[in-house]
């Protein structure tokens, strides 16, 4: 999903190149489960919008508002 955004809609300065994106995501995923924060949460946005996206943030953070 990321490589198709990259491609569909693609940013002249920016620093993400294709070939690097597998190495980004497996990194990020480290170190997202090392992280000292317990209660954490993830938000699928590969086939939302972002009105969607942040629809469904709100609906996971209003129990601690």
């Amino acid at each position: 999903t990321i490589k198709e955004r990259m491609k569909a809609t693609p940013h002249s300065n920016g620093c993400l190149k294709e070939k690097d994106v597998e190495h980004v995501l497996k990194r990020f995923d480290e170190e997202y489960k090392a992280s000292l924060l317990k209660n954490k949460f993830t938000i699928d946005t590969s086939s939302s919008k972002i009105g969607e996206s942040f629809e469904e943030l709100i609906q996971i953070l209003q129990p601690y508002i």
